[in-house]
Parts: C-alpha cells; sequence; structure tokens
C-alpha cells in the first residue's frame, strides 16, 4: 500500500511488489453544512481554533508528543479516539484545560471536525497512513513525523510540514499558521488518494496478473 512498505518487502523477500494506495471515500471531500458542523461543535464544546488528533490511542502513535508539544506550545488539542493508552495520555494531560480527549465518536461527526480543525498532528509511523489524506480531503494541512507512508502523500510546504522531534513539532505549532496554505492545493493532493483511483489500480492489476496467466 506505499513504496515504503514495497521497500521493505523488497528487503526482507527480495520481491519486486506492485503499489496500489488505498483511497479515501467521497465523502470526506464533500463540506458538510455550517449547522452541521456547528452542531457537533457545540455537542461537544470544540474551541474556535483546534488542532486535531484521529487516532487509536496506543503507544507508537505517539500522542503524548502531540499533547507535550500542544502544551509548550499553547494550542488547543481535541484528541479522537479510544484504546490502551488513554489513562496514562490523560494523566499527561493533567489539568491543561486546552486538551480535550472526545473518545470514539461517528465518522460523520469525526469529517465535521476534519473540516473545522486548523491543522491535523499524525506523530506515528504507519505503512500508509490513511488520516492524513482524510484530512487534506477537508482541505486541512498536516503536520506529520518524517517517516512511513505518510511521505508519499503529504506534500511538504504545500499541505503541511514534517517533524523528526517534539521540539520540531512544538516550533511549528508555536509558528503555524493556516493562511499559508491553499485548501484547494491540499485538497487537489488527496484527491490523488481517492477510492476510484485505488478500483481502477487494483482492477488494472488483476487484469494484468489474468493476462499474463493465460499466455502462461
Amino acid at each position: 500500500n506505499s513504496k515504503y512498505i514495497q521497500k521493505k518487502i523488497q528487503r526482507t523477500y527480495g520481491v519486486e511488489a506492485t503499489v496500489i494506495y488505498p483511497g479515501v471515500e467521497e465523502r470526506y471531500y464533500i463540506q458538510p453544512k455550517v449547522d452541521t458542523i456547528m452542531s457537533v461543535v457545540e455537542k461537544y464544546d470544540i474551541p474556535q481554533d483546534f488542532v486535531l488528533v484521529v487516532s487509536r490511542l496506543y503507544d507508537y502513535k505517539r500522542v503524548d508528543w502531540a499533547i507535550e508539544a500542544c502544551i509548550k506550545a499553547g494550542k488547543n488539542l481535541i484528541i479522537v479516539g479510544e484504546g490502551p493508552d488513554m489513562k496514562f495520555l490523560k494523566r499527561k494531560a493533567g489539568k491543561n484545560e486546552n486538551i480535550k480527549f472526545l473518545g470514539y465518536i461517528p465518522d460523520e461527526e469525526v469529517i465535521c471536525l476534519l473540516h473545522q480543525a486548523q491543522l491535523l498532528l499524525f506523530c506515528g509511523v504507519e505503512d500508509f497512513g490513511i488520516v492524513p489524506v482524510e484530512a487534506m480531503a477537508a482541505g486541512t494541512p498536516v503536520f506529520a513525523f518524517k517517516e512511513g507512508g505518510v511521505m508519499e502523500t503529504v506534500k511538504e510546504k504545500v499541505c503541511g510540514e514534517y517533524f523528526e522531534n517534539i521540539e520540531e513539532l512544538t516550533k511549528l505549532l508555536k509558528s503555524f499558521e493556516k493562511r499559508r496554505y491553499n485548501s484547494q492545493k491540499i485538497i487537489a493532493q488527496a484527491k490523488l488518494f481517492t477510492e476510484t483511483k485505488f478500483v481502477n489500480n487494483l482492477e488494472k492489476y488483476l487484469r494484468a496478473i489474468h493476462e499474463e496467466k493465460i499466455k502462461k
């Protein structure tokens, strides 16, 4: 599902794998109605300006990095997701009122938050990383850890920035201005990874394999 994994397969098995990128659902590209977004904002008491994390709460996701950096930078952080690290992360957030945990919420509400957020933070390492592309589909910039499949989707300086440690992330957050990023260019990048493209690429691959079998 990425060149990142393709290289791992080559190193481990000596096999040249074909990359077929996953696709983002069409609904992530559609701007929700203002009333719908506002109802979600009011329901969860979301501040006007906030950065967002959408993630399962496991240690390798490094949500603690997002918490620490947002505390240092004085940013409002909304964390969507559940997992075994919830208690640890809440202790990490302490009494800082700018950190809010929503737990699990429906996809329709996540989409509203992706469209409303100033920024998405992605601190883990993933084979592909679908959440950053979902954020870009909403026109929202992404700050991502500089490793994994995300480096093939988030175009630096256009769709967001990369960081390698908490200090770099904190510095990026302190200097962040959303107006530096063009939402239409971000959406255009996300459209390289649609469900339609995934289906077309998969079909093309399967047809090629089928034709090769017939020739043999």
